[in-house]
């Protein structure tokens, strides 16, 4: 989608309470993407690169939210990373280039699945002509007289628990069964081994199973849609929307700044970890088994609360590549209740859909949103500020004993429950008495 930078905005504004100056940032860069791609000089083109974002702000306040939203509405290729995962070479674990590696495969994943979309209802009429062969063939049809009839018997569904014989194509190892040579690069192909093919088990070998008429069709449409769409053509397509629309959020980049006691005491390098963060956020090339993906027009965006320590503290090196900053505010009651309130697929619509589902029709009144609202603050000025977050728990321990009541009988009758400040109050009177230790009952 090409989207301006303030409509970018205005969609962020239905999901996301406050936060103006993150939100435009992102919108920004974002929209940046484009702006660069429609550039026809293309080594100007070539030497434009993304101006990084570090996004610094307390936990709960929207910083993940708003990078995965903005990248969702613009369809561009998205991960959230968590920056402690990872350590430096040398140390068992993960290492960052499989950031790019897992971006990748998740894209590739992505246009498969749009592709299919295309082929589904084809690929359905080609299963369940296959079934229906199959289903002539057994001792069913023979009770049937007119092969219309049962056809019409068959598109509506009566012979789905009946079993047939069918031919699959054998389940390939290569995805469970495959490991890398210890020492090798990850991802590069000569370092996998496939026990498969050691085996000697090929991809096209059939084999007949025993199912449900139900389930044949569904196991004969993944095969037939599989045979439609060209994989390596996907490859190729992921790779080149990776290069130039790739977004990489790497969350807690605060947590790889190191304390001078764990320094002290041999601890695995956090810093180790930034320098190897280095090349990739300047621009690289990582090889993958789908080939060499080039990080220097992938825009990464940090994002840590930086409680303990602050931005300056991470490596200078790594600091100049992430020349923008988006600072965060803390949120407060009057946030907590547009939360509540006013965002799409909000969490007090979360809740009213699902007790729905048991016969509980929830009406929450203004006064006990607004009390919700102000027993969460309270809660994060009492304990440990959670953010938004904290509204999980309030509003989960409010709705405790109607989760667990209903449904009390198979009965259909719905039961209308008001939630008002006197309802809410009374089912949170736990955690609001005088002298109770909050931890005790909300994290």
């Amino acid at each position: 989608m090409e989207l301006s930078p303030k409509q970018i905005f205005d969609e962020l504004n239905q999901y996301i309470v406050g936060q103006d100056v993150a939100k435009k940032t992102i919108a920004i860069a974002l929209r940046n993407r484009h702006r660069r791609l429609s550039i026809k000089d293309e080594a100007l083109q070539d030497d434009i690169i993304p101006k990084n974002v570090l996004m610094i702000g307390p936990t709960g306040v929207g910083k993940t939210e708003i990078v995965r939203r903005a990248s969702q509405i613009c369809n561009f290729p998205f991960i959230k990373v968590e920056a402690t995962r990872f350590t430096e070479v040398g140390y068992v674990g993960k290492d960052v280039e499989s950031i790019i590696r897992d971006l990748l495969e998740q894209n590739i994943i992505k246009y498969r699945t749009e592709e299919k979309k295309k082929y589904t209802k084809q690929a359905k009429k080609e299963a369940q002509n296959i079934v229906f062969d199959k289903l002539l063939a057994t001792e069913i049809s023979h009770s049937e007289t007119d092969s219309k009839e049962m056809r019409k018997k068959f598109d509506n569904g009566e012979f789905n628990k009946i079993k047939i014989k069918i031919d699959v194509k054998e389940e390939t190892l290569d995805q469970s069964s495959s490991f890398e040579m210890p020492g090798m690069p990850g991802g590069i192909q000569m370092g996998i081994i496939s026990i498969g093919e050691i085996l000697g088990v090929s991809k096209d070998k059939y084999k007949k199973v025993e199912k449900t008429v139900e389930e044949a069709i569904k196991i004969l449409t993944e095969e037939k849609l599989d045979e439609m769409i060209d994989s390596k053509d996907f490859a190729k397509m992921a790779v080149k929307d990776v290069q130039n629309n790739g977004v990489v959020f790497i969350d807690e980049i605060d947590k790889l700044i190191s304390s001078d006691a764990a320094s002290s005491r041999g601890e695995v390098s956090r810093e180790g970890v930034q320098r190897d963060l280095l090349p990739i956020v300047e621009g690289t090339t990582v090889s993958t088994k789908h080939g060499y993906v080039d990080t220097r027009h992938i825009l990464f965006i940090g994002c840590g609360a930086f409680y303990s320590n602050k931005p300056s503290d991470l490596l200078p090196e790594l600091q100049g590549r992430f020349p923008v900053r988006a600072k965060l505010k803390n949120l407060n009651a009057e946030d907590f209740f547009k939360i509540l309130s006013s965002t799409k697929n909000n969490l007090l619509s979360q809740y009213r859909e699902l007790l729905l589902i048991d016969g509980v029709d929830v009406q929450f009144e203004e006064s006990g949103i607004r009390e919700i609202a102000n027993i969460a603050d309270t809660l994060n000025v009492e304990n440990e500020n959670l953010g938004a977050r904290r509204l999980y728990t309030v509003v989960e321990k409010m709705l405790e004993e109607l989760s667990f009541e209903y449904p009390k009988d198979k009965s259909k009758t719905v039961k209308k429950v008001k939630i008002d400040a006197e309802y809410v109050k009374k089912a949170l009177t736990e955690i609001t008495k005088d002298k109770i230790e909050y931890k005790k009952f909300i994290l």
